[in-house]
């Protein structure tokens, strides 16, 4: 077997293995296991996010607005998963995200970090949250926190 059959034969598991996730993702769209639970809690398990998070680009964009919550989080702790939920919010309607990520974001509002990823999120998203959530920042009781107004300033 040389180096063609090698690649033809890889080339091939790979273009079955893709027919069969569209089978499946068609699948769970029509028996409607989209919605709910089990991407919420699919979203929470490191295992089971990347699933969760591809899943949401093939939602429509109005559907997708129920996860907003664990998408904001995702943003701003999980690292390997900060682009993806940041682009997936960056998809849903920006005036819908504009007037409800904030009260997300405070519920969320833990440590240093959480403040500058934040920050960072409100960057991408423009508008007044980052003048907001700096203003939040420079009035912290912690240094670490106040610092980051300056770092954004």
């Amino acid at each position: 077997m040389g180096m063609t059959d090698d690649i033809d034969r890889a080339w091939k598991l790979f273009v079955d293995a893709h027919s069969a996730y569209v089978a499946a993702r068609m699948d769970l769209f029509a028996t409607g296991g989209n919605s709910g639970g089990h991407l919420v809690d699919a979203l929470r398990s490191p295992g089971q996010r990347p699933a969760a998070l591809e899943l949401l680009e093939f939602l429509p964009e109005a559907e997708s607005r129920a996860y907003l919550a664990e998408l904001v989080a995702l943003a701003s702790w999980v690292h390997g998963d900060i682009l993806a939920a940041r682009h997936l919010i960056g998809r849903m309607d920006r005036e819908w995200v504009m007037g409800r990520i904030d009260a997300v974001v405070v519920s969320m509002l833990d440590d240093e970090e959480s403040y500058r990823r934040f920050a960072e999120l409100y960057v991408e998203l423009g508008g007044d949250l980052l003048s907001s959530h700096l203003r939040r920042c420079a009035e912290h009781a912690d240094p670490e926190v106040r610092e980051i107004a300056a770092d954004f300033a």
